[in-house]
């Protein structure tokens, strides 16, 4: 989980409604005893990477459960590095890594993709839905952006996340990185 490795829920701002609403949520998520999955989408700079982060580590640490952090982009280039270097083997290795670690965490989904990226994706989400393995997601792409691209496999998503799938409306105001933006004058 790299720097976010020592994240907790109150290094989470929550100054506003919305901010109060998503850590009770991603509290209340760590609380559960059920096996939810947890996805947080939408307004880029929100802080769905680190309320998504905050879990994996709070599972991670206090859980003591394995947990498994990718980039949708870094899978998708490594997969593709080792297709190139003709190196079959790391491909179904990773892929298989991907699938069955017992927490994944895949951030920044579809961020950019192609559609042989998405068959990936697929055949991941199917293997976790089928073998009811935890899986935390995040993505500026909202659930109808996702339902349109595959209604099936997102539909899995939202089936097994229920009440713990968290869409933040697009919006610059939510971004957090903007409201602290100091770009030093206008010239």
């Amino acid at each position: 989980l790299g720097k976010y490795i020592t994240l907790r829920f109150t290094d989470f701002e929550d100054s506003t409604e919305w901010q109060k609403k998503l850590k009770q949520l991603a509290i209340n998520y760590c609380k559960s005893k059920e096996d939810y999955w947890w996805a947080a989408l939408g307004q880029s700079g929100s802080g769905k990477t680190m309320i998504s982060c905050t879990i994996a580590n709070y599972l991670l640490l206090e859980k003591e459960q394995e947990v498994m952090y990718v980039t949708w982009t870094d899978f998708v280039s490594k997969v593709k590095r080792d297709i190139m270097s003709d190196n079959a083997e790391a491909v179904t290795d990773y892929l298989e890594k991907v699938k069955k670690v017992k927490i994944l965490y895949l951030d920044e989904l579809l961020k950019k993709y192609t559609e042989a990226d998405l068959r990936y994706l697929i055949e991941i989400i199917n293997y976790r839905y089928a073998n009811n393995l935890k899986t935390i997601i995040s993505s500026e792409r909202m659930i109808s952006e996702l339902l349109e691209i595959d209604e099936a496999t997102f539909g899995r998503v939202v089936e097994k996340c229920g009440k713990y799938l968290v869409n933040i409306g697009k919006d610059k105001s939510k971004n957090h990185r903007l409201q602290t933006l100091n770009l030093g004058g206008n010239f």
